[in-house]
């Protein structure tokens, strides 16, 4: 029924959006919160109460049902409550081939997709545990804050808390997403980011950090919303460690081409929901094409990738999507990325798991 219901939903769809009005998006996420509620945690509430209403005793077929309905509440509830709390550091040695004798050991923490809604203990969480990752430098690839309906609002104030709890050595650095730069007061997240003098905001600019030996470049993309420029990217300059940050994963093709040595993004939050062993429901990476119509695979909606020369690491995000769209996550935990850069032949191991929940 929810197969036949999902294909229902995309021949419908053009109508449905105007039933299924969202602050943005175009009603899918108002479907998608309409099942999660209602077969989620409706279905299990109903049933429990008609069952247990009856006064005959349960036959067979009674008590697979409620054990059907019990199975689906357990799921909702740890989907909502237990997963999107429960964040894993994921850390990488990046060989890089061009990578000067200063930069090996350079610590990059990626981040991506905060969503935050209200400043409070999770907020707090994150930045200790980012803090004990040690970094040189904070790379912030999109989607900063839902909620911004004030400049008082809750999220203002996470976002705040947060930039004001982080420091790296060599600076922050922050591209904005789809979800960013849209809300009337806007202004007062940019002001937040702006308390922090470590705090480089990026829309389509480049800032240059020198080493001993050599320069990282760190290229921002502004979403098209923001007015991003048709072929900014082609502005990387030609010498030294080039990092670029964009919200999409799609410009990792143009980034390869140019001769980026790092590309980070985010935008797809892994998926949010994935089955086991198949993965996430999306045939393509999720973020649309470039300027020419190309997309990447399946396996760019998380983790770390190589295009070229360059690698590429989309980040599964810290939040959920915001609007109508349910707050929840399913193997797919929220992460913080830990990206340790080597010269080739020491690094000792591509992947190290470092996570555990965040009590």
């Amino acid at each position: 029924i929810l197969v036949g219901a999902l294909q229902l939903l995309r021949l419908i769809l053009p109508g449905l959006r105007l039933f299924l009005p969202e602050r943005q998006g175009h009603g899918v996420a108002s479907a998608a919160g309409l099942l999660y509620w209602g077969i989620g945690w409706v279905f299990p509430v109903i049933t429990a109460v008609m069952v247990f209403a009856q006064p005959a005793e349960l036959t067979t077929g009674e008590w697979l049902i409620l054990a059907c309905a019990g199975a689906v509440g357990v799921w909702s509830a740890y989907a909502l409550l237990i997963e999107p709390n429960w964040i894993i550091v994921r850390a990488y040695d990046l060989p890089v081939s061009r990578a000067a004798a200063s930069l090996d050991g350079v610590r990059i923490v990626h981040v991506s997709d905060t969503h935050w809604r209200r400043p409070g203990k999770l907020v707090s969480r994150v930045i200790r545990r980012i803090k004990s990752l040690r970094p040189d430098i904070i790379c912030l690839t999109g989607d900063l804050a839902d909620d911004l309906d004030s400049p008082s609002s809750s999220s203002v104030r996470a976002v705040r808390q947060f930039f004001q709890g982080l420091h790296a050595p060599r600076g922050i650095y922050v591209v904005l997403g789809d979800w960013d730069g849209l809300a009337e007061n806007w202004t007062a997240v940019e002001r937040a980011m702006a308390e922090s003098s470590s705090v480089h905001l990026l829309n389509d600019a480049v800032h240059c950090l020198s080493f001993p030996d050599t320069d990282v470049l760190i290229l921002g993309r502004a979403p098209a919303h923001l007015g991003s420029r048709p072929n900014f990217m082609a502005t990387l300059p030609g010498e030294g460690f080039r990092l670029v940050l964009h919200h999409y994963p799609f410009g990792a093709i143009r980034a390869a081409e140019l001769g980026a040595d790092l590309y980070l993004a985010g935008h797809t939050h892994g998926g949010q929901i994935r089955l086991p062993w198949l993965g996430g429901p999306y045939w393509s990476a999720r973020g649309g094409q470039d300027r020419v119509g190309r997309t990447l695979p399946r396996r760019f909606n998380a983790g770390l990738h190589k295009v070229g020369q360059t690698w590429v690491h989309i980040s599964s995000g810290l939040g959920t999507r915001g609007g109508d769209a349910p707050p929840i996550r399913f193997c797919c935990r929220p992460e913080i990325a830990l990206l340790t850069l080597c010269k080739v032949g020491h690094e000792g191991g591509l992947e190290k798991c470092t996570g555990l929940p965040i009590s």
